[in-house]
């Protein structure tokens, strides 16, 4: 019992609980597990030696990758710091990026570049450039500078740094750059808006000027008879601007700071009538000149044909419509072609010679004409043809009566005459055969204002019966080199073409005398009231004035 006790702890655990098996059986059983031992062995070795270099090749890799960002970070840091620059770069105004500027730079850039603007509106196609001044445009560079800088404020430090990080990328070559560059245009590029004052009037006057070159009127179909025919003038379209767009586009091309090309378009303006419209109007012409028309005078009758008719129609647009009508100055015409042809008659005027105002001969006697009436026919033509009925009418007529033409006729009559004496400023009335009436101190012209010399006939007389003084009636006469005239002078009798007069002077106080020389007349020969009304009262038209040194 004992030694089988031995035995059995000496046996190994695996031989207890194994099958009874055949010696070779069993020591297969045994060298198979060995050898699967053996194996797994070597790939643990080997999965420990790739777990170990993949772990230094991730450490390697994100120290790389650490580094590479580190050194981009401190690019990007640098970037923004070495720029100096107070605007955020892709802040743009009019295609110049001020980013990198400072405030006095920026602010000069930008008061350059708004001195440089001027507008190009495109009409169609055709380019007109205007300075902002003819728009009334006034810029205000500092308020746009201000907006620039409110940028770099608005953006902070993470968005100056990501804008500096994407401006780098973008300038690499590939699609890295490319997209980058996309990025950045799409997050950080503006257009500054540009900020300005407008004059209200100034860009009426353009728009309004605009608006009239580039107008063209529409225009009516219309009608023409030529005979019994009626023409057809075809209508056009008219084309104008769509001015209101003006001022919108404008604007909408400032708030984009966007101002090379501000494209203005037209619109087409229909006319009212087509020529489709005209149908029923050229029916109702031919209806017009067939309605019957005659005139009568005395025994003989005129009746114009249609082609006479036609001449008389014109079209007038009326809600929409051409309306045929009679115009009474066209009928007019016709019915004075008959008048003068074969009724009216020319007066024979009166021809009458006067001598000195007095004698009266008639040297042909008056006789009256006879001429038509044809504003009164005419008008009762118009009126009847355009109630669209005919007119049977007597021409009516009337008397013309004759004018009388007069020849006035100076004649010298030397019963009487006057001389007048410059040297001694003197001025007699004498009868016939030199018998002296009286004599009177005068004053005549001054220097540069001399009275004529010569002999002379009173031609005409004026101003009688006034009062002495200003305001006591009489007539004007000029008073140079005052344009205003020297009124209330009395008793006037002119005796040369030019207007020299024997006049009363109410404005001396004084006659005669060589004081003339320097405050004389105009010419004439001033006189006191009184001797002023016996000239005129006893020296008839065609009385000689004599006067000399």
């Amino acid at each position: 019992m004992k030694k089988v006790d031995t035995i059995e702890r000496k046996q190994k655990p695996e031989e207890i609980s194994a099958p009874l098996v055949s010696k070779e059986k069993k020591n297969n059983i045994k060298e198979k597990p060995k050898q699967k031992k053996g194996k797994e062995k070597g790939k643990k070795k080997i999965g420990l030696k790739v777990k170990k270099y993949l772990s230094l090749f991730v450490i390697a890799l994100f120290s790389l990758l650490f580094l590479v960002l580190l050194s981009f970070s401190g690019a990007v840091y640098a970037y923004e710091n070495n720029t100096g620059g107070e605007i955020i770069y892709g802040t743009n105004l009019l295609g110049n990026d001020l980013g990198g500027l400072g405030r006095a730079e920026a602010g000069k850039v930008i008061s350059d570049r708004l001195g440089d603007v001027t507008f190009t509106f495109v009409v169609d196609d055709e380019e007109v450039n205007v300075t902002p001044e003819e728009l009334g445009l006034e810029f205000s560079g500092y308020s746009i500078l201000g907006e620039a800088l409110e940028r770099r404020a608005d953006e902070g430090f993470l968005g100056r740094y990501l804008s500096g990080a994407v401006t780098i990328l973008g300038q690499i070559d590939g699609e890295l750059g490319e997209y980058a560059g996309n990025l950045y245009r799409a997050r950080y590029n503006h257009n500054l808006e540009i900020k300005y004052s407008l004059e209200e009037e100034k860009m009426a006057k353009f728009v309004e000027g605009l608006a009239a070159k580039y107008k063209v009127e529409e225009k009516n179909a219309s009608l023409v008879m030529n005979g019994t025919d009626v023409q057809v003038i075809p209508a056009i379209y008219g084309r104008q601007l769509v001015t209101n767009a003006v001022r919108t586009q404008l604007e909408s091309a400032l708030a984009s700071g966007e101002t090379e090309k501000i494209h203005i378009y037209s619109e087409e303006v229909n006319p009212d009538i087509l020529e489709e419209d005209t149908k029923a109007s050229i029916t109702a012409a031919q209806k017009l000149i067939s309605l019957p028309v005659k005139y009568t005078y005395e025994e003989k009758s005129y009746v114009p044909d249609k082609a006479t008719i036609g001449n008389w129609v014109v079209f007038a647009e009326e809600g929409g419509k051409l309306v045929p009508k009679i115009k009474e100055s066209k009928v007019r015409a016709y019915i004075d072609s008959i008048a003068k042809k074969d009724i009216n008659i020319t007066p024979v005027n009166e021809k009458v010679k006067i001598v000195n105002g007095k004698e009266r001969t008639v040297l042909r006697e008056g006789k009256n004409g006879l001429a038509v009436n044809s504003s009164l026919l005419a008008e009762n033509t118009a009126a009847n043809l355009n109630a669209k009925k005919g007119i049977a009418s007597k021409i009516p007529t009337y008397t013309v009566k004759y004018k009388t033409e007069v020849n006035n006729v100076l004649v010298a009559n030397w019963a009487k005459y006057i001389e007048i004496d410059i040297s001694s400023q003197r001025m007699c009335a004498y009868l016939k055969g030199g018998e002296k009436v009286n004599c009177w101190a005068v004053t005549t012209g001054a220097n540069g204002w001399n009275t004529p010399t010569g002999t002379f006939l009173i031609r005409r007389k004026a101003g009688a019966g006034g009062q002495p003084g200003a305001y006591g009636g009489g007539v004007c006469m000029p008073n140079p080199p005052s344009t205003t005239p020297l009124c209330g002078i009395n008793w006037v009798s002119t005796f040369t073409a030019q207007g020299h007069a024997i006049h009363e002077a109410w404005w001396r106080s004084s006659f005669g005398g060589s004081d003339y020389v320097w405050n004389g007349s105009h010419g004439c020969i001033n006189a006191t009231y009184n001797i002023a009304k016996f000239i005129y009262n006893w020296a008839p038209i065609g009385t000689p004035v004599v006067i000399h040194w």
